[in-house]
């Protein structure tokens, strides 16, 4: 988890926009409504470091997450996997989906007794929906600087009515 802080760490320090997601294996808890009341020691470190830095769990805004499980083995159901997004920045979640039904969710194809089938991952995929925009940079003005001897020349231009040449020389 010292890794996790300090990728968060990173991030803010470059003032960046941080989001973190992963398989971090720990339970939470009921911060998310309906899961096992568990908190693991994992999920108690995880909950220090988003309180430390200043993150929210994306899984724990009820309002902007459709469905919930991250892992689903037969009928066992859990929530290992978490988006964490810095507090200032949950108002820009369209929302977060979990692929529970696994419609989008990667798999491979193997041979079973004969028959091809797909094979999935035991979790879930997640994507995140946000309303951020791209941050302009400062445009660089153009400056031309004429020297005495470029002015005397556009002069010239102008007098023999050469516009389309002036026009072509300053890339207009």
């Amino acid at each position: 988890y010292q890794r996790v802080e300090e990728e968060i760490e990173k991030g803010k320090d470059a003032k960046q926009k941080v989001i973190l997601m992963g398989d971090f294996n720990c339970k939470i808890g009921e911060m998310i409504e309906g899961n096992d009341p568990k908190t693991t020691k994992g999920g108690r470190l995880l909950k220090e470091i988003v309180k430390k830095k200043s993150m929210t769990i994306v899984n724990t805004i009820k309002e902007k997450t459709i469905d919930k499980w991250t892992r689903l083995e037969g009928n066992s159901k859990s929530i290992i996997d978490y988006m964490l997004i810095e507090e200032t920045n949950t108002d820009r979640i369209n929302k977060m989906e979990i692929d529970e039904k696994k419609i989008w969710t990667p798999y491979h194809i193997a041979r079973k007794n004969g028959v091809l089938q797909e094979i999935y991952t035991d979790h879930a995929a997640i994507k995140l929906e946000i309303a951020w925009k791209k941050e302009q940079g400062k445009r660089k003005e153009k400056k031309w600087i004429m020297t005495r001897q470029g002015y005397e020349k556009f002069r010239e231009m102008i007098n023999q009515e050469k516009i389309s040449e002036i026009i072509t020389q300053l890339n207009l």
